[in-house]
């Protein structure tokens, strides 16, 4: 926590006094993620294992902000490729939680995933292309979910999942989008009740 905020302050203070420019602090803050992913992962499985979960977490948490910085704060890329940097985080925080055990990883990549629609958000309205990437990251959880059995994250995408559909669909919903929106909403319940049945069918319960 200490690391990841020490990061998002020198990223404000260097905005405010002009000090390195925007792609040397962007590149600044994306190997300071990096690094700290690579030294966590040595970490894990010895005895600073909490910490190199820590330093794994932050890592991408810093990989996110560089990521955000980059096309919020300096215009440096488009939206498209700034989403499919964040999608790519997502993914690696995904693989990495499954390949290291780690449940602390699986949040914050998952709390990163979906806040990426949030933080890259164009003001105009995608019904399609929100309510997909939803039920893409949905699916993906499901597999981590299965894969190590962590029912915590079925709930965690389920609550972040209808809670950005719901607002999205409460400034822009209009009758017109019915069509669009109806599949996805019947491919939310799909999904999220099939977590539940697999979880207890698996388990027993």
């Amino acid at each position: 926590i200490i690391l990841v905020t020490g990061i998002g302050f020198f990223l404000k203070y260097s905005i405010d006094h002009g000090f390195i420019g925007p792609h040397a602090r962007v590149l600044l803050s994306t190997f300071t993620g990096i690094a700290m992913v690579a030294v966590g992962t040595r970490l894990l499985g010895k005895t600073y294992h909490l910490l190199g979960q820590g330093l794994l977490g932050g890592g991408f948490a810093v990989l996110y902000f560089s990521c955000f910085a980059c096309y919020s704060f300096y215009h440096l890329i488009g939206p498209l490729p700034a989403f499919a940097l964040m999608a790519l985080v997502t993914a690696c925080a995904g693989l990495f939680a499954v390949r290291f055990n780690s449940l602390l990883v699986a949040v914050l990549g998952i709390l990163g995933g979906y806040s990426t629609p949030l933080l890259l958000s164009t003001g105009e309205k995608n019904f399609p292309g929100l309510f997909g990437y939803l039920l893409l990251l949905g699916v993906g959880v499901l597999g981590i979910s299965r894969r190590r059995q962590w029912p915590l994250l079925n709930y965690l995408a389920m609550l972040l999942t209808y809670g950005l559909a719901t607002l999205a669909m409460a400034s822009d919903y209009t009758s017109e989008d019915f069509l669009s929106v109806m599949p996805f909403l019947v491919g939310f319940f799909l999904l999220f009740t099939a977590a539940m049945f697999l979880y207890n069918l698996v388990s027993g319960e």
